[in-house]
């Protein structure tokens, strides 16, 4: 806009302005430059005091609610009028009886040019307002809707007398009938010595069922839409304990042997058409160092616990007595990973505001990723591989030691490392989005008491590029990989993600839950759990190895995990068949991961070391 008129009445300049807008400006411009002589003597000094008072001043005078039409009349303290009266709208004194407080106005917007606009660093930040705004309305939104649910399932669980799965145990059961992935935990352990299918029973009978009630109930489905536990009437031990691979009698079975029986039965159903949530299998004979072992595979249905609870529950019941201290978390290696998340994230409330709203942004927008290991239909056949060593400890460590990067990273960039070199050069991946499971400690921990089998767990997704890996990017590699867990993992994150997986179990009926959870975005999903720190024994026997295989669920087909055990790092895959093109492929990547993890640790000791 330009000025409609400018001229002088009694020796006095009077200024106007065409609209209220460029009024608005002319205020902030005139705050902006120094001032120069005014009648005022007390306001000509440039200090910021003096600005910020004409700058109030000259709100209070001009926020006035003329009613008239015609150009409006700029004036202040530094403005005298021959008469003002000439000037002033003749509506003024019948308006400024319905006004509002002017100065109230004024005081707010100075204040908020002063916090937002101000020279330095703003006071409050722009994405602080926007992400508050974006949060505070959709939990609005979100309000009615789960209330009703909430209250259609207090019905419900009235109904049912209280037997419904609550939480993350009801997010597992929601694909419970996928014949593409039945969200089965394979565990396997292998103990020194041999061990009878009725030495097994007898453990099991006196020790693990009498402390967990929920071994004996069956996971059903109400036509309410949700599910809930059913004790059995007549509970027959000898359909969860039963022997698998042992056709040959005596004679000692193969690794590759074992390997394969695992692949064949890793997504069978469960006893009772999958309605029952474990068995154990007693497996073969095994040869190693010229002395038998046995093989034991123990598959859990993830409704009923999540990997640490479910680990602590097993080995706290089943292990010797003069080993349980072994099980319990490490108190000073837990302070310590507290004390560096809360290094790494030192946010104020707002920020993290922020971190959640960006993070669930990117979680619905992410795009799916398109490459050799995603997309294709799975097929529900399955292929596992491993393999553990003292090695891959001690690389991990080197590796987290010279870097000082988390445990955690330098696994995940051999595991991408290890990704890109797998296939043939036309089908290498370019970039691989990974689901992480993170613990959510309990509030009441009690190292004495009996672990309970639960849920309590946060999903995070971890979006990474896959470099050509040579000697000269690898330190690259691991930070970028460290920087996306620290991107991933805040703690604000962690938990508001807890907290929308556990509302959707909570009060969402199957059909909603189904969708709601559904995701086709990761290519793989990535879990790392320690486990006890020396050797133990079960069933009377030194337990030698341990092993895990997390569930594939929805469209990703690969499933990778870490566990460490008594000094050993043990590497485990399960990959659906329909993203393999040959029988082998997945020991093949497995072997790919441990050569890329042991050449990292080497590269960074030679560099940093």
């Amino acid at each position: 806009m330009a000025w409609s008129e400018c001229k002088k009445r009694g020796g006095k300049q009077i200024l106007y302005s065409s609209g209220y807008v460029f009024q608005r400006r002319i205020i902030l411009e005139d705050v902006a430059k120094p001032y120069r002589s005014r009648n005022d003597a007390g306001l000509q000094s440039k200090s910021v005091s003096a600005r910020l008072h004409r700058f109030f001043l000259t709100m209070n005078n001009s926020y006035v609610n003329h009613t008239g039409v015609g150009p409006l009349p700029f004036w202040d303290d530094f403005t005298t009028y021959g008469n003002q009266q000439d000037y002033l709208n003749p509506f003024l004194e019948q308006s400024e009886e319905r006004n509002l407080p002017p100065s109230t106005l004024g005081l707010a917007t100075g204040a908020f040019f002063i916090l937002t606009c101000g020279t330095g660093k703003p006071l409050i930040k722009s994405k602080w307002i926007v992400w508050t705004l974006v949060l505070l309305s959709v939990l609005v939104l979100a309000v009615p809707i789960v209330s009703t649910l909430l209250l259609y399932k207090m019905l419900v669980n009235f109904c049912l007398r209280g037997r419904i799965l609550q939480g993350t145990d009801a997010v597992w059961a929601v694909d419970s009938n996928d014949t593409t992935s039945l969200s089965v935990i394979n565990v396997l352990a292998i103990v020194s010595g041999d061990l009878s299918l009725q030495q097994l029973k007898n453990a099991v009978s006196e020790k693990l069922l009498p402390s967990h009630s929920k071994l004996k109930q069956l996971r059903k489905y109400s036509p309410f839409g949700y599910f809930f536990w059913k004790g059995q009437q007549n509970f027959n031990l000898d359909e969860y304990i039963k022997t698998v691979g042992c056709e040959y009698g005596d004679e000692a079975s193969s690794e590759e042997e074992l390997r394969e029986a695992l692949s064949s039965l890793s997504n069978a159903k469960l006893p009772h058409n999958h309605l029952a949530g474990w068995e154990i299998l007693l497996g073969p004979k095994l040869m190693y160092g010229g002395k038998t072992h046995r093989a034991i595979v123990f598959r859990i249905h993830h409704s009923m616990g999540d990997g640490p609870a479910l680990f602590r529950a097993l080995l706290s019941t089943l292990a010797s007595s003069d080993n349980l201290e072994v099980l319990t978390p490490n108190p000073e290696a837990i302070k310590r990973m507290v004390d560096r998340i809360q290094s790494r994230h030192k946010n104020s409330f707002l920020d993290n505001v922020v971190a959640v709203g960006r993070s669930l942004k990117g979680q619905l927008l992410m795009p799916s990723d398109e490459n050799k290991l995603h997309g294709p239909k799975l097929s529900g056949q399955k292929q596992v591989a491993w393999c553990s060593s003292t090695q891959l400890m001690e690389a991990a460590k080197s590796i987290h030691t010279a870097t000082g990067v988390s445990f955690s990273a330098g696994l995940l960039a051999s595991f991408l490392a290890a990704v890109s070199k797998f296939g043939d050069n036309s089908d290498k991946l370019k970039s691989c989005t990974i689901v992480l499971p993170v613990r959510i400690p309990s509030k009441n921990f009690n190292s004495s008491a009996v672990p309970e089998m639960t849920n309590s767990f946060s999903l995070i997704l971890v979006s990474n590029k896959i470099p050509a890996m040579d000697e000269a990017n690898v330190l690259a590699q691991i930070r970028a990989a460290d920087e996306a867990l620290k991107e991933a993992t805040q703690p604000a994150v962690v938990v508001a993600n807890s907290f929308i997986i556990k509302l959707v179990g909570d009060v969402c009926p199957r059909p909603l839950a189904a969708l709601a959870l559904d995701s086709q975005q990761c290519t793989a999903a990535l879990s790392n759990m320690p486990g006890p720190r020396e050797k133990i024994s079960m069933f009377g026997s030194p337990l030698e190895k341990l092993v895990f295989w997390v569930p594939n669920k929805g469209s990703t087909g690969v499933g990778a995990s870490i566990l460490s055990y008594a000094g050993e790092l043990s590497l485990g895959l399960i990959i659906d068949n329909a993203l393999l093109d040959r029988p082998e492929a997945a020991q093949k990547l497995v072997l790919l991961w441990k050569e890329q993890l042991l050449y990292m640790a080497d590269v960074v000791e030679n560099e940093l070391c």
